[in-house]
């Protein structure tokens, strides 16, 4: 009996199969899903089988969803103003699909469209989502309201959400002692416009800075959303005599070593600068940037881990809520005051 042979670009059915064997499909769909209670002779599940491998026949998502009530398939719900490509999140994100291919399932990065009223889920099923610097309730309301379980990375959740997230107060802190600890007392925090102006951390990281300076007793000196670095480290350095620059990234402080080179001025010889994220190329900078490091490896596994479990309804876990610690490295950047 000859195999029947499909177009190359037509995918290979049920129907294929069971054409090429001579049986019907509903026994190859069977035979295929292991169903054992169904009365047919060994040769011919052995026959559907090799035939399935020649014609190499692999089941559609659709089809694996009904067969099995689920799909093995996590959505990750990310932002276009914060891409999966940058920061934090290019580790985090690396990390979290390695973790969820080991444990057997697929992972998609959708971006909801805004102009697509009350639809912030993916239009195909799934089993679970990940919300990765979401702050947005309508995307968590929407979640919950469909019975989809999710974790939240590096962002804000509701009621029912799981989270992953990163100390950034006590980012800010060790940032601060660095800083302080080396004499300076006039100290500056710079945000450019890069990113997006609502993200949770944009607004601990500065409280954090303020509240750190109060209990020093010094006063705050600070610049959010200049486009234009040069105008940033003039208003701060120049005018103001800042020592010190707390930056909110490491985009920043990259922008601000380009504007002190422009203005002719050192670092750290006129000032000292600290950021956060150790990523490419802070290291390579020139100096190399002290910056507080922010876990986005283990951020990535840890959401996997508790993405993985509520989908598969693990009571065991240890904390449906993880806070990750992040690391002051200190580099050419900085330097004491009398240096």
């Amino acid at each position: 009996m000859g195999f029947f042979l499909a177009s190359e670009k037509a995918r290979i059915t049920v129907t294929d199969v069971a054409r090429s064997c001579g049986v019907a499909a509903s026994t190859v769909s069977r035979v295929l899903n292991g169903d054992m209670t169904f009365s047919v002779r060994p040769k011919i599940r052995e026959r559907i089988r090799i035939v399935a491998r020649e014609l190499n026949y692999r089941p559609g998502l659709a089809a694996r969803s009904l067969r099995a009530r689920k799909t093995n398939l996590i959505a990750i719900l990310g932002r276009r103003d914060i891409p999966t490509t940058s920061g934090l999140s290019i580790h985090a994100t690396s990390r979290l699909v390695s973790y969820l291919h080991d444990a057997g399932y697929d992972a998609v990065v959708t971006y909801p469209n805004r102009h697509r009223e009350q639809r912030h889920l993916p239009a195909w099923r799934i089993d679970a989502a990940v919300m990765q610097d979401v702050y947005d309730p309508a995307v968590w309301t929407e979640l919950e309201q469909a019975g989809v379980p999710y974790v939240s990375m590096n962002g804000l959740w509701g009621a029912s959400g799981w989270s992953v997230s990163v100390d950034d107060r006590d980012n800010v802190r060790q940032a601060m002692d660095h800083i302080l600890h080396l004499g300076h007392r006039r100290v500056a925090y710079l945000r450019g416009q890069r990113g997006s102006k609502n993200h949770p951390s944009v607004t601990i990281r500065k409280e954090a800075y303020l509240g750190h300076l109060a209990q020093a007793g010094l006063s705050p000196l600070f610049v959010e959303g200049e486009t234009d670095p040069v105008r940033m480290l003039t208003n701060t350095v120049v005018e103001n005599q800042a020592t010190a620059i707390l930056a909110y990234d490491h985009l920043t402080a990259i922008d601000l070593l380009s504007a002190a080179w422009q203005l002719g001025l050192s670092v750290p010889r006129d000032f000292s600068l600290v950021c956060f994220n150790d990523v490419f190329p802070v290291a390579q900078m020139t100096p190399p940037l002290t910056t507080v490091a922010l876990p986005g490896e283990e951020m990535g596994l840890r959401t996997g881990e508790l993405i993985v479990a509520r989908v598969k309804g693990t009571k065991s876990i240890q904390s449906q809520h993880v806070i990750l610690p992040g690391k002051l490295i200190v580099r050419a950047s900085t330097a004491s005051i009398n240096e």
